[in-house]
């Protein structure tokens, strides 16, 4: 059988990716990023964890654990979920990609933030819509805004929906 890895505290302390005083991200071993991995980020703390999706670790002869979204902060909350692809430290790309948290853009936009706040080089400031249209730094916010308007505006017509099916 296969189950979800969940990080003990001493796997969740090594999976923090750090930003040096270059701007470049870095492993706790204090390694250049130079893949893509999959991240979370901790609400409590805005720290990024990374793993590497797929993974798998024998547990024994029938057992073995892969690696999700969720196995860093053991199935908890996050701030953020998704990819970052960097070479070099350089960070390239950055998605919110997760079957399991299932972040909105606002929490995508909170990753970029926090990663901004704490000295990271953002290679390229273009940031784009899911259809690879080109969003203006100035209207990020608006944009960010009407999303989150639309999402409350689904939730609320998903609620309903509910409501009715228990009806029939």
């Amino acid at each position: 059988s296969i189950t979800t890895k969940y990080y003990s505290e001493e796997e969740k302390a090594a999976a923090k990716l750090d930003i040096d005083r270059d701007g470049l991200l870095v492993t706790r071993a204090k390694e250049k990023l130079d893949d893509r991995v999959g991240f979370v980020m901790d609400p409590k703390t805005g720290q990024l964890h990374t793993f590497k999706e797929g993974e798998r670790t024998a547990v024994n002869e029938r057992e073995a654990q892969i690696e999700h979204h969720s196995s860093p902060l053991s199935g908890g909350d996050v701030a953020g979920a998704g990819h970052i692809k960097a070479k070099d430290g350089h960070i390239k790309v950055i998605d919110d990609a997760s079957g399991h948290y299932k972040p909105q853009a606002e929490l995508t936009w909170q990753v970029v933030k926090e990663l901004e706040k704490n000295g990271a080089k953002l290679i390229d400031d273009r940031i784009v819509d899911a259809d690879g249209k080109r969003i203006d730094p100035e209207e990020w916010d608006a944009a960010v805004a009407k999303i989150s308007k639309g999402g409350a505006m689904l939730a609320e017509l998903d609620e309903q929906r509910r409501a009715l099916e228990q009806q029939l």
